[in-house]
Parts: C-alpha cells; structure tokens; sequence
C-alpha cells in the first residue's frame, strides 16, 4: 500500500476508464497525485469522485489530458501547479476546493483559451483565492496563470484586491 500515486497512468494514451477508481483508498487517507494522469489524451471517466482520499497535490495531474471534463468534489490541499495545463476539454468549477493560504496556483489553467473554459468559473475561482490568499501572511508565490481565459465581471473586485496584495495574475481579460 502507498500514499503516492505519482505518474501512475503518465502518458497512457490508450486510458479511457479505471475500473472501480472511486472505490479506492490509501493507507493514511491521503494522496501525492502529481503527474496521475498527465498526458493521458483519451481519458474522461465520469466515476473519477473519490472522496475517501485527501490529496496533497494535483501538481500536472491533467496535464495534457485533452479530453478530460469531468467534475472533481475531491478533498484537496495545497498544490494545483499547473494541474490543468492545456487540458483543453476540461471546464468545471474548482472554487470549492479546500485551498489554504499556501497553496501553490501557479500556471492552473496554462495553455486554455476563452473558448474551453466557463468565465463564471474562473471569477468565482478568483472571489475564492482572494477570501483565502489576501492577508495571510502567503510565503509561496503570488502567480496565478489562467492562460487566454476570460473572466465574468462578478470576479473583477476580489482580482482587483489579488492584484493590490501583489499577485501577478495572467487571463484573457474580462467579459
């Protein structure tokens, strides 16, 4: 048993399903799932909502996983270094997640355009870092990469308050 599902299926073009994949667990309750499924083109399996399982980082857990868009209600700490970089299908809403005052956002959705991801998701993802980020004395960087995405104007004030506690902040622009 491990903890470390570390490049588990990296590059398995061929990956479309993992049998019972909700059902898993780890011997601690939590996971390292950098790289997990990073380059795996044709995965897309709705069953992906493990909840048992609290992950320590998405770290290019969907990399280039082109076709994936499935929701993600996973528990989650600390680091989404750029855990969705050109995983161009993917549009869901990820402000629910549990990030703490350390986690590592930095280029998350690299490599996305406007066209492939929801401007509302991104402005609630934005009223979200600025609610935990903002005043909390941060020691990992302040860099946020949205790639071309655009945002909803329902965001513009808590990026306005990101960008005035230093961040640096890349998207597409408000709608």
């Amino acid at each position: 048993k491990s903890n470390s599902m570390i490049r588990m299926f990296r590059n398995c073009t061929s990956l479309i399903t993992i049998n019972n994949f909700d059902k898993w667990t780890t011997p601690n309750g939590y996971a390292d799932t950098r790289s997990l499924f990073e380059g795996c083109s044709n995965y897309n399996d709705p069953r992906i909502s493990i909840t048992k399982i609290y992950f320590l980082s998405l770290s290019n857990c969907f990399n280039t996983a082109s076709k994936f868009n499935q929701p993600l209600p996973w528990n989650f700490s600390a680091d989404t270094t750029s855990a969705f970089q050109n995983a161009h299908a993917f549009n869901q809403d990820v402000s629910h997640w549990s990030f703490n005052a350390n986690s590592d956002v930095n280029n998350m959705f690299l490599g996305k355009s406007a066209a492939n991801y929801n401007a509302q998701y991104l402005a609630n993802l934005y009223i979200k870092f600025a609610q935990i980020f903002i005043g909390t004395g941060r020691t990992k960087s302040k860099v946020f990469s949205a790639g071309a995405i655009k945002y909803h104007s329902s965001g513009s004030s808590a990026r306005a308050a990101l960008l005035a506690d230093g961040w640096s902040i890349t998207d597409g622009g408000m709608i």
